[in-house]
C-alpha cells in the first residue's frame, strides 16, 4: 500500500507554473520504491496572486485571446473583469497544491508468456492496494502475490488538436467471450480465448477526429501558453497610458528625449491628479531649499519670491501638446494603429523600470570595482570591450519585478490556427476563467545595442536603403527608426515573422535574439548558475536585452552583479570568440546557424522555442549562391 505521504511529491512555483499545470500528463513515482508512473494533474488548489499588478496581467491575456477569435476556446468573456481569476500555487503547501492522479489506469503483465491486462476504475483504488496491484493476479496463482511477474502502465493517451484529451482504456471486447485481454504489441489486444484482435483507437469526442494512441509524456500532449512581463508597480500610470492616447506619446516623448524624465513625471501626476497647485507648490518648495544652500542668511520671505520667479510653472502643460506632435511626427504612419502605439509606450515603462530600479549598478562603478580587484587594468578596458561588441551601455539592476503568466494551452501542436485551439484551463470557480502566474524580484544585466550601428549593419546588408539612414540623423531620428520597424508584437511563442510584412523586424529580431542567447550562454559559464537559471527579456524596440536570474538561487547570491562587476569584458570577448564555431559546423553553418550545439537554450530560458536565431548574423557567412551576409560583429 503507498502511503499518502510517498504520494507527494515537493516542487517549486516556478516548477509547477513550467511542468505541472492542469490538463498535462506528468512523471510521478511512489517515493517509498521509487516506482514510476505516468500521472495527469486534474486541478491545482490555488490562491489568489498578491502583490502584483492583476489588471495589467488581465489586459495582456485579453488583448491575446482577442486577436485569436474563434480560435479560443472555453474562456469567460473578455474584458470582464469580474469573470477571471489570477492564481497561484499555495506556497504554504506546495504538496498540495498540485493535485494529480495515475492515468491510463491500464496494466499489463510484464511475463511476455503472459501479457494478460488489468484495468482500474480510480487512482485511489490502484494506489490503496498498491503493493498487490503492481503484481499480475493470473501468473502463477500458487506463489504468494508479491513473487508474481510485475505489471506495467500503459502510459499512451489520446489527445486532438481541438484540445480535447484522454487516458487510453481497456478496448471493448465485442466476441463475446468473457475472456481477459492480452497485449499483443503497443496499438493492439487480442482475446486470450478466440483471439480477436483489437486496436487502440478512438474517436474525438468534441470534433469526431480519429485518434490513435501517442505517449503520454510526449511535449506534443500540452503546449502551455505563457508570458512574462516586468511587473510596473505604478499602477496609474500604466493605466493612464493604457486608456488615453496621450499618455502614450507622452511616454514615447520621453524616449526619444523630447521631454526630460522629471518633466515626464510632472505632466502625467498632474493630467492624473490635475492638481497644479500642488504640482506648483511642492516645486517651490525644492527650489527654496536648493537656494537656502545657494544664499545663506538670506530671508525665507525673498527666498519664496526668487524661488516662485525661478520655477516657471504657470502653464504646467504648456509644452504637451508640442511635444505630442513632435513625437506623432517621427512615428509617421505607427500614429494610426493605437494598439501599436500603446505596446510601444508600455515597453518603454518596461525599460524604465529596469533603467531606475530599486538597486542599479552602472558601468562606471563595476569597471571601478574591476580595477580594485585588478581583473582590469583600467577603467576604459570595459568601454573599450562593449564598444567591441556594439554595445552602448550596460547595467546591472536589482529588485526588478517580473510576473510570469500561463492562461492557456494547445496540444498536438504549439502554434494556434483555425485547426488547433488555444484551450482554457478548467475553472477552479466555476464562474472564472483562471489566469495563473507567479511573481519575483530578481535581478540582471541590461544590455543596450548601438541603434546606429545596427543600421550600418542593415545598410551594409541591403535591408534597408542607404538613404533610410545616415549619421547625421539625431538620436530621436534613429530612436523612431526602431520603434516605427519593430513591433514585439509581432513575434509569439510558438511563431514565426512574415519577413513578407516585417522584413526590417526580421532582421533586428533575429540579430538581438541570438545575440541574447550567446551572452546567457556565456553568462552561465562566468556566474557559475545554470543555463536554466538564466532568461531573456528582449526590448526590440528599443533595442536591449535584460538577462536575468529567473530563480531565487541567482538572486540571492548576486550573481548577475558580481558577474558584471568583476568579468564583463571576458563576457563579451567570449561571446564574440564562441560564436565563431560550433561543434556541428560545418551543417550547423551551412543550413541554419543555430543548433543545440552553440545557440539553442532549454525552453525555461527562451520564451521563443529556440525561434529566430541565426548565428551567421553575428558571424557572417556566404551563401549557396555566393551572397555575402555581413556579421553584426565583423569587421565591414
Amino acid at each position: 500500500m503507498a502511503g499518502k505521504d510517498d504520494r507527494k511529491m515537493g516542487r517549486s512555483v516556478q516548477q509547477a507554473m513550467y511542468r505541472y499545470l492542469p490538463g498535462r500528463w506528468i512523471n510521478f513515482y511512489i517515493k517509498s520504491s521509487r516506482d514510476g508512473f505516468s500521472a495527469f494533474v486534474k486541478h491545482w488548489n490555488s490562491v489568489p496572486l498578491e502583490g502584483a499588478n492583476i489588471s495589467r496581467i488581465k489586459h495582456e491575456v485579453w488583448h491575446r485571446i482577442e486577436a485569436l477569435g474563434d480560435r479560443a476556446k472555453r474562456f469567460a468573456p473578455l474584458w470582464d473583469d469580474s469573470a477571471w481569476s489570477v492564481l497561484t500555487p499555495k506556497t504554504s503547501d506546495v504538496n498540495s497544491a498540485v493535485i494529480a492522479e495515475v492515468s491510463p489506469l491500464l496494466f499489463f503483465c510484464s511475463n511476455p508468456r503472459c501479457r494478460r491486462v488489468a484495468e482500474y476504475r480510480s487512482s485511489e483504488q490502484f494506489l490503496k492496494n498498491y503493493t498487490n496491484n503492481m503484481h499480475c493476479k493470473f501468473c502463477n496463482p500458487s506463489l504468494p502475490v508479491l513473487q508474481r511477474p510485475t505489471m506495467t502502465q500503459v502510459q499512451m493517451v489520446y489527445y486532438c488538436q481541438c484540445g480535447w484529451a484522454g487516458p487510453v482504456q481497456k478496448p471493448y471486447a465485442t466476441c463475446g467471450c468473457n475472456a481477459p485481454l492480452m497485449q499483443k504489441d503497443s496499438y493492439t489486444y487480442a482475446c486470450t480465448k478466440c483471439h480477436q484482435t483489437y486496436e487502440l483507437r478512438t474517436i474525438c469526442p468534441e470534433c469526431s477526429a480519429l485518434l490513435g494512441p501517442r505517449n503520454a509524456l510526449d511535449n506534443a500532449q500540452f503546449y502551455s501558453h505563457s508570458f512574462n512581463l516586468i511587473d510596473l508597480v505604478d499602477e496609474e500610470r500604466e493605466h493612464y497610458i493604457d486608456t488615453n492616447i496621450d499618455g502614450r506619446f507622452l511616454t514615447i516623448a520621453y524616449w526619444l528625449g523630447l521631454l526630460e524624465r522629471d518633466r515626464y513625471r510632472e505632466i502625467i501626476q498632474y493630467r492624473l491628479h490635475s492638481r497644479p497647485d500642488q504640482t506648483r507648490d511642492s516645486i517651490i518648495e525644492k527650489q527654496i531649499e536648493i537656494l537656502r544652500g545657494q544664499l545663506p542668511g538670506v530671508p525665507e520671505e525673498q527666498l519664496r519670491l526668487l524661488a516662485t520667479q525661478l520655477t516657471n510653472v504657470s502653464d504646467p502643460l504648456g509644452d504637451v501638446q508640442e511635444v505630442i506632435q513632435q513625437a506623432k511626427g517621427l512615428l509617421a504612419a505607427k500614429t494610426d494603429d493605437d494598439n501599436s502605439v500603446r505596446s510601444v509606450a508600455l515597453k518603454i515603462l518596461e525599460y524604465d523600470t529596469i533603467l531606475h530600479a530599486e538597486e542599479v549598478m552602472t558601468l562606471e562603478s563595476a569597471s571601478d570595482t574591476a580595477v580594485f580587484l585588478k581583473e582590469i587594468d583600467s577603467q576604459a578596458r570595459y568601454r573599450e570591450a562593449i564598444n567591441e561588441g556594439h554595445i552602448v551601455n550596460v547595467q546591472a539592476s536589482g529588485k526588478v519585478p517580473f510576473v510570469m503568466a500561463v492562461y492557456g494551452y494547445s496540444r498536438q501542436n504549439n502554434e494556434i490556427t483555425d485547426v488547433t485551439k488555444l484551450c482554457a484551463f478548467n475553472p477552479e470557480n466555476a464562474t472564472k476563467s483562471n489566469i495563473y502566474a507567479t511573481r519575483m524580484e530578481t535581478e540582471g544585466v541590461l544590455f543596450e545595442i548601438d541603434r546606429r550601428a545596427i543600421l550600418r549593419w542593415l545598410v551594409q546588408n541591403k535591408v534597408i536603403a542607404d538613404v533610410e539612414y545616415s549619421d547625421s540623423m539625431s538620436d530621436a531620428e534613429v530612436k523612431a527608426w526602431f520603434l516605427r520597424n519593430c513591433n514585439h508584437d509581432a513575434i509569439t511563442t510558438f511563431g514565426e515573422i512574415d519577413d513578407s510584412v516585417d522584413y526590417r523586424f526580421f532582421w533586428v529580431f533575429r540579430l538581438i535574439h541570438s545575440l541574447s542567447h550567446e551572452l546567457i550562454r556565456q553568462a552561465a559559464i562566468i556566474s557559475g548558475l545554470d543555463k536554466s537559471s538564466i532568461s531573456e527579456y528582449l526590448f526590440s524596440e528599443i533595442p536591449a536585452i535584460f538577462i536575468y536570474c529567473q530563480n531565487t538561487q541567482g538572486f540571492n547570491l548576486g550573481a548577475m552583479f558580481s558577474a558584471m562587476e568583476s568579468q564583463l569584458n571576458f563576457w563579451i570577448s567570449s561571446a564574440m570568440e564562441e560564436i565563431q564555431q560550433c561543434v556541428f559546423d560545418p551543417v550547423c553553418r551551412d543550413e541554419s546557424g543555430a543548433c543545440a550545439g552553440c545557440l539553442f537554450l532549454t525552453d525555461v530560458s527562451c520564451h521563443y522555442m529556440n525561434k529566430q536565431l541565426d548565428r551567421r548574423l553575428l558571424t557572417g557567412y556566404t551563401k549557396s549562391d555566393g551572397m555575402r551576409i555581413f556579421g553584426f560583429w565583423e569587421d565591414w
